[in-house]
């Protein structure tokens, strides 16, 4: 029987997760008449459409995720229903080895006994644990508390009209997921505050701004709807020029396609003219007073101000979503929640170190609205259409962000070999767009960082912040840190750290940085040759940077680098990896030897490397080697 299925397999998985859920019936009339083939049926699915498609391959974790993930997200069930659950999966696990369809490259039938024989209580807390409900999961949940049929397709729709018809605020305080750790988002360098305000001043939008200032004067009288009078608008568009810079302001006034003229008969018919009203109003430069748009005092202060005026700027455009998305008798799903919207567009862009494409963030936000909204129960035809004018409302907000100086395009690269062109531009921050996107995810509460802003940290803040950086980044905050004390007073604060600490990680980086102290630091280095367990890594250091010979290693040495070289990799990167890294140091009888003989490392790591090798080494005579030495390790009494 075929149990590997790819994505675009459906219909073959289907007709095989039916068989083989009646086929698990049959048996389970006999071997385990309490079992409930539609649990096994359930967690086919959970393999093919969230897992790896692989039908017979089970692991403890995906057992886990399955019952303790997945079930809570996906599966509403009556609490007297929670206790059959588990023993069905179980049964189901025994099925499937009994008749050979278990894969071997999972784990062992009775390590999948064994996690699913202690999971019986954490499922149930899960199943009743609302906070990791999925959105349908919680909606079905609601309707049923309310006494909604669900077989009842009438009562289901009204129930679906009624949410949709609630305020914004009220829909996502409904749908918003429970709250989670602050983000953490990749250190940047901002740019100095003299080319941000440079910056600032050239973008398009501040520009136009300044000219609806100037034009604007004393004030202006607004017609009773508390528009700009078509002749103001018709005049502030020649003012302002067009959006594009490629239409004069004759085609946009009256225009004109083929034979037909369409008469201007609002300011309102002229996009560029109400936007830039609008934003006037919504960046507190000007106000409307009894029928008449007004400077305001405070808001034209700004205007010699140019980086303090885009930021007064930027925090307007968030309440422009009515008037940027306007689309006439079209009510975009995004236009009350444009404040929203604008930053996490902003946030998306920042958090990649490559340009965005466009179709991603319209991807991303449209998987929003669907959460926001109740929609994927009408037409498809009319879901595509919400669908692709959504993308058109994010392209929006991007022009926008555009006008502002926050945001570029990228033109997509050209595809190599193997690889698909892009289909849309790919977007990225620019220095003044990073400056202000940080702000926003500071106040917010992410962890932002900016290089340079350890430079009154302690050593032991500086190298636990930088173990997480980049290492551009790391290099750029510990050079900044060395010189604001001076070469001296850095190796000195940076090897009394090393020598307090038993942290392999922190050691280590204790010692790259003083590479930034120069001869002071390597002064420090050679002082920490002489310190129980930086010995090694001290000699090691010098030998890297040619101020040492092989001669400085003995063989004990040799034994204690690399105990805590490979201790580091198994802090950072676990088992498999440490293993990894022992087999590039020779054949499998050489492995063995060095293993062999590590117990004889006084080093605090020593056992628990031992302990990992011998249990995640796949060759079997290293991993018994380990086990011996730390036999041996235990009988020395360190």
């Amino acid at each position: 029987m075929r149990m590997v299925f790819g994505p675009d397999d459906e219909k073959e998985f289907f007709d095989v997760r039916d068989e083989l859920a009646e086929r698990f019936a049959a048996w389970a009339e006999v071997r385990a008449p309490g079992a409930d083939p539609w649990f096994a049926q359930l967690a086919l699915d959970y393999k093919w459409g969230y897992g790896d498609g692989e039908l017979g391959r089970w692991t403890r974790a995906d057992l886990r995720d399955l019952l303790c993930g997945w079930f809570p997200r996906k599966v509403t069930l009556d609490e007297g229903d929670f206790g059959r659950v588990v023993p069905s999966v179980r049964a189901f696990v025994d099925y499937l080895a009994e008749v050979g369809l278990l894969d071997p490259r999972g784990d062992r039938p009775e390590r999948l006994r064994a996690v699913l024989d202690g999971l019986g209580p954490e499922f149930r807390a899960a199943m009743g644990d609302p906070s990791r409900f999925g959105m349908a999961k919680s909606f079905a949940t609601a309707m049923m508390a309310g006494g909604v049929d669900m077989s009842d397709e009438a009562a289901v729709s009204r129930f679906m009209a009624e949410f949709n018809a609630l305020p914004f605020e009220a829909r996502k305080l409904l749908t918003d997921p429970p709250e989670e750790p602050p983000l953490e988002f990749p250190p940047v360098r901002l740019s100095p505050e003299a080319e941000l305000a440079a910056a600032a001043a050239a973008a398009p939008a501040v520009e136009r701004l300044r000219r609806f200032m100037a034009w604007l004067g004393p004030g202006r009288k607004l017609t009773q709807t508390g528009r700009l009078t078509l002749a103001d608008g018709k005049d502030l568009l020649g003012v302002l020029g067009t959006d594009d810079g490629v239409l004069g302001t004759d085609d946009v006034v009256d225009p004109r396609t083929g034979d037909q003229t369409f008469r201007t008969r609002s300011s309102e018919d002229l996009p560029e003219v109400g936007v830039t009203f609008a934003w006037a109003k919504t960046a507190r430069l000007a106000r409307v007073v009894r029928g008449r748009v007004v400077p305001n005092k405070k808001g034209q202060a700004l205007l010699d101000r140019p980086l303090e005026l885009w930021e007064r700027a930027l925090e307007g455009l968030g309440k422009l979503g009515p008037t940027v998305l306007d689309r006439g008798s079209f009510v975009s799903f995004l236009a009350d929640g444009f404040g929203e919207l604008v930053p996490a567009l902003l946030g998306a862009i920042y958090a990649s170190d490559e340009p965005v494409p466009l179709d991603e963030l319209a991807d991303a936000v449209w998987e929003d609205v669907r959460r926001m909204f109740l929609i994927d129960q009408e037409p498809a035809d009319q879901v595509r259409f919400w669908r692709q004018m959504t993308a058109s409302d994010v392209d929006l907000a991007i022009r926008q962000l555009e006008q502002l100086g926050a945001v570029e395009r990228i033109d997509p690269a050209a595809p190599t070999d193997g690889q698909e062109a892009a289909s849309t531009a790919g977007l990225r921050l620019t220095p003044l767009g990073t400056w202000a996107t940080n702000r926003i995810l500071r106040a917010d509460g992410a962890d932002a960082p900016v290089v340079g802003e350890l430079v009154d940290a302690d050593a032991a803040t500086l190298l636990e912040r930088c173990a997480g950086y980049d290492e551009a980044s790391c290099q750029a905050e510990i050079a900044a840190w060395c010189a604001a004390r001076g070469p001296a007073a850095a190796a000195e604060q940076l090897a009394a750290f090393a020598r307090t600490t038993d942290d392999v990680e922190s050691r280590v980086l204790a010692l790259t940085a003083l590479d930034a102290a120069g001869p002071a630091g390597v002064e420090a280095v050679q002082g920490l040759r002489a310190e129980p367990g930086l010995g090694p890594l001290a000699t090691m250091w010098l030998l890297d940077h040619g101020l040492a010979g092989p001669d400085d290693l003995d063989p004990e040495m040799i034994l204690a680098v690399m105990v805590e070289t490979t201790a580091l990799v198994l802090a950072t990167d676990g088992p498999e990896a440490a293993a990894e890294a022992l087999a590039g140091l020779g054949t499998p009888a050489e492995q063995a030897k060095l293993v062999s003989n590590l117990w004889r490392v006084d080093s605090p790591r020593t056992a628990g490397l031992l302990a990992a090798l011998a249990e995640a080494h796949p060759d079997k005579a290293v991993a018994k080697a380990a086990r011996k030495a730390a036999f041996k390790l235990r009988s020395s009494g360190r």
